[in-house]
């Protein structure tokens, strides 16, 4: 720990034994269950400092037994500084990457700035007497604010603009000697972008030319080429496997609607798998964990939204070839176009929770996409009039799919009743598209339905 740290851990010691409230004191420290205690600016920074001591053993204990426990013990303590952050503003995704990146860089910047003493700093005593709304660390931007709202009302915590600039803080202090002399590590960054899993011995990471460790994203350059191959192996593979396995079987049938359901499958399988080694593994930091986190979420639901849209092809597939609709001719149409809405309704949803989940409004999403729809309807009318109409044609029945109709001078077989036009083969072989809005209003001539024929001699 610097001097700094250690002076501060000296006068809270001190406030321990004169009976001020207990801020990080040991009982506290063995429960890993135990919140930060947040409750003043004193107290959340008293708090960090002592989470960054725990987060130090962990580190230690990992390079002496690099196993899966450790690491996660390691990664466990840095992940509790969450609690000293406003992350409303991060998206739900990358909020992880973002804890781990600011941990180092607060940490970082505490070893080499000026920290005042504990009894400088405002406790809850103050904050109420001075009726302080926030408190900014002297000397630099690092400002703490209570929450107005939530469960977590009333705690002093990191604003969001402290929380989105922490990083190039860091990066300009870079140059800058830690004070903290006696302590084992004094470079927070440089121990995070040097960290891997188990899997990965350190060795192979030290072996590595200088040139690799060069930053590129947050990250080292190493770990940026490995995601980048990653993502390409993924991409080549779900391509093979799609064009290859994918479409299988007879076009429309049961047979190739299970095979398409694999491709999806299999591409969320290697995103998992992709994920777990860049974050567990490979250790990615910064910036360019950030967009592992958010490439790889984007991806999991373009991929939710194919499994949807295919397990709905499937299912209806399913229900026409095992009959379990009444009249084949008539409710196999009508099912399929009902089909195509859930379809569309589904993906929408999906896409909408999915980019809720990287920090896009779906509430925004949803009203933009109200007025676009508005928009589109005032400017299509027709199509939508179409729309409405052929699902008249279903309800009302005035011919099904394969009967024989005249409509006006033209006589055919209906082959197909679309959303926006219906099918008719002509008896020369052409085939007759007409508006479902044309059809409501006309008059037709059913010829399959007559019970008896006119014979005219």
């Amino acid at each position: 720990m610097s001097r700094h740290m250690i002076a501060l851990l000296s006068a809270l010691l001190a406030m321990i034994v004169l009976g001020a409230p207990a801020l990080g004191a040991e009982d506290e420290t063995d429960n890993p269950l135990e919140p930060l205690d947040t409750s003043s600016p004193r107290a959340t920074l008293m708090s960090f400092i002592e989470q960054a001591g725990v987060a130090e053993e962990a580190a230690l204990a990992y390079r002496a037994n690099r196993s899966d426990a450790t690491q996660r013990a390691f990664f466990d303590a840095i992940a509790k500084t969450s609690e000293i952050s406003d992350l409303s503003k991060v998206p739900a995704a990358s909020e992880e990457a973002v804890v781990e990146s600011n941990f180092a860089a607060l940490a970082d910047l505490l070893l080499r700035i000026p920290v005042p003493a504990a009894e400088e700093i405002p406790d809850a005593d103050q904050v109420a007497a001075d009726e302080l709304t926030q408190w900014t660390l002297p000397g630099t931007e690092i400002t703490l604010r209570p929450l107005k709202k939530g469960d977590r009302a009333g705690d002093w915590v990191l604003t969001p603009n402290t929380v989105s600039r922490l990083s190039g803080w860091r990066n300009e202090i870079d140059d800058l000697p830690s004070t903290a002399e006696e302590a084992a590590i004094t470079n927070w960054q440089r121990t995070l972008d040097r960290a891997t899993g188990p899997l990965i011995p350190g060795t192979v990471i030290n072996a590595l030319p200088d040139a690799s460790h060069a930053r590129v994203l947050g990250s080292p350059l190493w770990k940026s080429l490995a995601a980048i191959i990653g993502a390409m192996l993924i991409t080549l593979i779900g391509y093979l496997w799609y064009r290859f396995i994918g479409r299988r079987g007879p076009k429309g049938s049961i047979r190739r609607h299970v095979f398409a359901l694999t491709t999806p499958l299999v591409v969320i399988g290697m995103l998992y798998l992709f994920e777990q080694f860049m974050t567990s593994q490979v250790n990615v930091s910064g910036t360019l964990a950030e967009m592992v986190v958010l490439g790889t979420t984007i991806s999991y639901w373009i991929m939710a939204a194919w499994l949807f849209a295919v397990l709905v092809a499937l299912v209806v597939e399913w229900i026409i070839s095992t009959r379990f609709i009444a009249d084949e001719r008539y409710d196999t149409h009508l099912l399929l176009l009902l089909s195509k809405v859930i379809t569309a309704v589904g993906v929408v949803l999906i896409v909408l929770f999915g980019a809720n989940q990287i920090g896009i409004p779906a509430l925004g999403l949803l009203a933009g996409a109200s007025v676009g729809a508005l928009v589109i309807g005032l400017a299509a009318q027709s199509t939508v009039e179409n729309f409405i109409s052929g699902m008249t044609l279903y309800a009302d029945k005035p011919f099904e799919v394969g009967d024989f109709v005249g409509f006006g001078d033209d006589k055919g077989t209906v082959e197909d009743i679309g959303p926006r036009s219906t099918r008719i083969r002509k008896m020369n072989g052409t085939q007759l598209t007409v508006p479902n809005s044309d059809i409501v209003q006309a008059r037709i001539s059913n010829f399959t339905q007559r019970d008896n024929a006119l014979f005219l001699h």
